[in-house]
């Protein structure tokens, strides 16, 4: 359930055309009849609603297992704890990589390292794109027996705040994009709690002051025009990105795995690619 006033309303309503014209089914719901469904909206204010009822939840530890089960079936070999310590390239190609200790030689590279992309870019002296990584925080609260479990996913993406059942409680983020710090914590930072807050206050003020009983946070990564990096580097043979996909990695992960195999397989594809890494060069 995304809702939505003012200029993000009439953006809503251009999402909602594409979305009907992919074959996803929504509902377009002014504000009248969205707070009469859904309850928790009625203090809300906005103009526009759009409801998709085949939305879910990724259950992410399942689709990695997955993932990872299937790729074995296929021959590939999965090694854990080996940091990337370089990435050999020799004429302007990728030859191999270090990591954790081993030599591997390869013709290939897939930089999908999320935070960490540009820095794996930069051992193979690939092309320099500015990723920005941002943190983002999410709480979850205490149990709340008020809130029934097939509560839809609740988005305002005027004032940017969104919740959804989690728990038997709620799972609550203020949308933040903070400096990132040190990239290998997830701890909360207070100040996200008072951001929180002050977004609830004003559109959602019954949950303005729920008990928390967990916080953390992670790290979204984002391109500068907001598009995914998939491709082959412009500057290095061999060397393709899966970068850039600001906190949509786990649910476009079928889609843009695809696209980067594909690109992998066929380099010359990425001529007719709108997330191309060229585009930054």
């Amino acid at each position: 359930m995304l809702v939505a006033a003012g200029e993000k309303a009439a953006q809503l309503e251009r999402d909602i055309a594409c979305a009907r014209a992919a074959g996803i089914p929504v509902e377009r719901l002014d504000a009248a009849p969205a707070k009469e469904r859904f309850p928790a909206l009625r203090d809300a204010s906005f103009e526009l609603a759009c409801h998709a009822p085949s939305d879910g939840v990724v259950d992410l530890p399942a689709l990695a297992r997955r993932y990872l089960e299937r790729a074995r079936s296929l021959g590939v070999e999965a090694i854990f704890g080996a940091g990337v310590e370089a990435i050999r390239t020799r004429g302007g190609r990728v030859t191999g990589v270090r990591a954790g200790g081993l030599e591997i030689e390869t013709r290939a590279v897939i930089d999908a390292a999320g935070a960490w992309a540009s820095e794996v870019a930069e051992l193979a002296g690939a092309a320099r794109i500015p990723l920005r990584p941002r943190r983002r925080h999410i709480f979850v609260t205490e149990p709340l027996p008020w809130v029934p479990p097939d509560w839809p996913f609740h988005w305002d993406i005027a004032t940017e705040v969104y919740f959804r059942p989690e728990e038997g409680g709620l799972l609550l983020s203020p949308c933040d994009e903070a400096d990132p710090g040190d990239k290998r914590s997830d701890a909360a930072d207070p100040a996200a709690r008072e951001l929180l807050r002050a977004k609830l206050s004003r559109q959602f003020p019954r949950l303005a002051d729920l008990p928390l009983r967990r916080a953390w946070s992670g790290l979204r990564t984002l391109s500068p025009d907001g598009r995914f990096v998939l491709g082959p580097d412009p500057e290095v043979e061999g060397f393709f990105w899966a970068a850039g996909l600001g906190g949509h990695g786990v649910t476009a992960s079928s889609s843009a795995g695809e696209l980067a195999a594909r690109l992998v397989l066929d380099p010359g594809r990425d001529a007719s690619n709108p997330h191309s890494p060229s585009r930054f060069r």
